[in-house]
């Protein structure tokens, strides 16, 4: 499980952390989308299930769809089509018995490039920075 500010980001083979009722009425609501993971906001009690391509093959999947579930309406969330929006740190929403990547290798990944003086938060999210800016680092990094 990540956590970010009032927000809870779980893989969908590990919700058993999230409030079952709300979440199978999230879902419902929903028409049972299929998702690869799920951000909760505690705070609003908003459901958003994301859909990525690559979670298990990617060191960092990107994200085609989501659908934001709050107050019993659904609502598409833009993933942005030229510039998507990426996961890094996958191994946090999973739990440490996952096993459709290696979690050890991506939790090594993540940490190193902790703290780099390169690394933009902000920005750090989207596609089009990561392949620029962080990708020929990790590369140098890994030769």
């Amino acid at each position: 499980m990540k956590r970010v500010g009032s927000c809870v980001y779980v893989h969908s083979s590990n919700t058993g952390c999230l409030p079952a009722d709300e979440l199978a009425d999230a879902l419902r609501v929903a028409g049972n989308v299929s998702y690869t993971y799920v951000k909760w906001d505690t705070r609003t009690g908003a459901f958003t299930f994301v859909r990525c391509r690559g979670w298990d093959t990617l060191p960092e999947p990107i994200c085609e769809a989501a659908v934001r579930v709050h107050n019993g309406r659904v609502k598409p969330v833009s993933m942005g089509v030229d510039n998507s929006l990426i996961i890094h740190g996958k191994h946090l929403f999973v739990g440490p018995d996952y096993t459709g990547f290696d979690v050890a290798e991506a939790r090594a990944r993540w940490e190193s490039y902790q703290g780099a003086s390169w690394l933009d938060k902000r920005r750090m999210g989207r596609l089009a920075w990561w392949r620029q800016h962080a990708l020929p680092r990790l590369r140098r990094q890994d030769g």
